[in-house]
């Protein structure tokens, strides 16, 4: 159709017997365009890095389960040969799609993107550095001499390849004694002498062989005891930052002002943190508080010093920055989706509601909705949350993205199960009175394992259930079938796992399907017993008592001597 955005079908089922039901869903029309916004940052790298794009694309349809997103680095739209990297989908819904794709530091890149409705170019220049070492961190930063010390440098720029013999250093004494590679990054281990000399020390570190890379740390070596940590909590936080963290310093220097925090600098590898408050400064005992920043998962040195004197005073700890993590009250769900569920997120900074709010789940392929912001907390929210329908069956990623942070970070797991669906029933239709037998087919119904674990209701009336096969794909259920209170008509049949203890899953479990009681005259066969008849009676009330019933031969009054039988549908009077 020629149209835009959301419409309302509706429908209208005609059945056999000329009654009618309606209903109506609401079905989008999204426009194909060609005009699409592509943002992106301009990375600055250094010439040979391997780095990650993140890209957002506007004004484009949804990627659903399945798509493929290729990239081509190749500005000719025939070259399809260069499509040879595959972008991570982190999000797509109508507001926009997040792609990242890994590439090599170059001069620039002119990318093609394209999925069904999509096809533009993305133009991605590049500040690009010669090829160099660079420090990143190391550890100590001071030490007292007259020992051996190790010494840790991370570094980027080095090679997968290197090993101790790749690299060297040009200070006396220093042995190179370990290289190892993670990621780009090179944690080169040193070892210095206990004859290394006092003061503030510069060790060169360079590659063996070509091209040569060079860089260098400075240590300061004394013959005082070096500042140490006594104590920081907490060790662990959220790697969204904001966390307070109170760190107490022995044998550091005392500040001029404390009540200045910027005369203490805290570095998180390397990237800094805001000192909040210095509490007090003595020789003895510095105690402050930090504010955690905002980081990429994993361990960390973290460095404290006097900002005056960095290499005399500096004092240092480890700090593990971890994704948040979440609980769920429920963790299993049909895949109609639609439950309500309540989150607990551990490992936020305290959010405001706009923020919070601001949080959409994803269930595997499947945006979810947060429909309520229950609380915020230190490092802790609570958010009630739709899960989605889903055409993933078993265990997906539960993730969270926010336009407030940059990361997507995994936070729990969730369950679909296959909802239930009655596959047949036979017969659909049967007498008004009941009493008769159905056979019921259900397919991914819980396995029950006896006729006590299931209920039959047609309507508010219950079946008997007298016999059972039930495994993992396909139950089937004998039943025998009640007299309802509208004796005629389509019922609707609820087929209940009562031996699932959660109302919400019981209820997600349960099967349904409609069954016709068709209204049946009554019938009546006689046959003689001495000087009495016998009836035998269908399609008619139960028969309690002699007294509950009247039979007449033409305008004379007979004499109902004995009810010999009565059942739904069914009796046998002597008369």
């Amino acid at each position: 159709e020629a149209v835009e955005g959301a419409l309302t079908v509706s429908c209208l089922v005609l059945s056999r017997k000329s009654s009618t039901s309606q209903f109506s869903f609401d079905f989008t029309y999204y426009p194909v365009r060609t005009d699409l916004q592509v943002e992106t940052g301009v990375p600055e790298c250094y010439s040979g890095d391997n780095l990650t794009i993140s890209a957002v694309v506007k004004n484009a349809a949804p990627l659903s389960h399945g798509h493929q997103v290729m990239v081509q680095n190749s500005a000719d739209p025939a070259d399809r040969a260069a499509a040879n990297i595959e972008a991570e989908i982190a999000i797509s819904d109508w507001r926009y799609t997040k792609l990242f794709f890994p590439v090599t530091c170059d001069s620039a890149y002119s990318i093609r993107l394209w999925w069904p409705g999509v096809d533009g170019f993305l133009d991605v220049p590049m500040t690009v550095k010669p090829a160099a070492l660079r420090v990143l961190s190391f550890f100590p930063r001071s030490a007292p001499t007259g020992r051996l010390l190790d010494v840790q440098v991370k570094l980027a720029g080095g090679a997968e390849s290197w090993s101790a013999t790749s690299v060297t250093t040009t200070a006396s004494g220093v042995v190179v004694t370990d290289v190892q590679w993670d990621a780009g990054i090179s944690t080169v281990g040193l070892q210095i002498p206990a004859n290394f000399p006092a003061g503030t020390q510069t060790i060169s570190i360079s590659s063996v062989g070509n091209p040569l890379l060079s860089a260098s740390i400075q240590i300061f070596m004394n013959d005082l005891a070096s500042a140490t940590i006594r104590k920081a909590t907490p060790l662990t936080a959220s790697a969204l930052g904001g966390t307070t963290m109170v760190v107490w310093i022995e044998a550091l220097a005392a500040v001029d002002d404390v009540s200045d925090p910027t005369s203490i600098t805290v570095l998180f590898g390397p990237t800094a943190a805001a000192v909040a408050r210095i509490r007090s400064s003595s020789r003895e005992l510095t105690v402050i508080e930090v504010i955690t920043p905002a980081l990429q998962a994993g361990v960390y040195d973290v460095f404290v010093y006097r900002t005056v004197d960095p290499l005399s005073s500096a004092a240092t700890f480890s700090f593990t920055a971890e994704n948040a993590k979440a609980s769920f009250d429920f963790t299993v769900g049909s895949a109609r989706g639609g439950r309500e569920i309540t989150a607990t997120l551990i490992g936020l900074p305290t959010l405001n509601d706009q923020s919070a709010k601001s949080f959409v789940p994803a269930f595997g392929t499947s945006e979810g909705r947060v429909l309520e912001v229950i609380s915020s907390d230190v490092e802790s929210a609570v958010f009630k949350v739709e899960v989605p329908p889903s055409d993933q069956i078993g265990e997906v990623e539960v993730l969270f993205s926010s336009v407030l942070y940059d990361t997507v970070m995994v936070y729990g797991s969730f369950t679909y199960y296959q909802p239930p669906a009655v596959l047949k029933v036979v017969p659909s239709f049967g007498p008004s009175g009941g009493g008769n037998t159905i056979m019921l087919f259900i397919s991914k119904f819980p396995k029950v394992l006896s006729v006590v674990d299931v209920s039959v209701l047609f309507g508010d009336e219950a079946a008997v259930v007298t016999a059972l096969t039930s495994d993992d794909d396909t139950t089937v259920l004998e039943v025998v079938v009640p007299r309802v209170a509208n004796d005629a008509g389509d019922t609707e049949v609820r087929v209940i796992p009562t031996s699932i203890a959660v109302p919400e899953e019981r209820e997600e479990r349960t099967a349904n399907f409609m069954y016709t009681f068709m209204r049946q005259a009554p019938a009546v066969e006689v046959s003689s017993n001495g000087n009495m008849v016998e009836l035998q009676v269908s399609g008619f009330e139960p028969i309690i008592s002699a007294e509950n019933v009247k039979v007449t031969f033409g305008s004379m009054l007979g004499v109902v001597r004995e009810v010999t039988r009565s059942e739904p549908g069914f009796s046998v009077l002597l008369v």
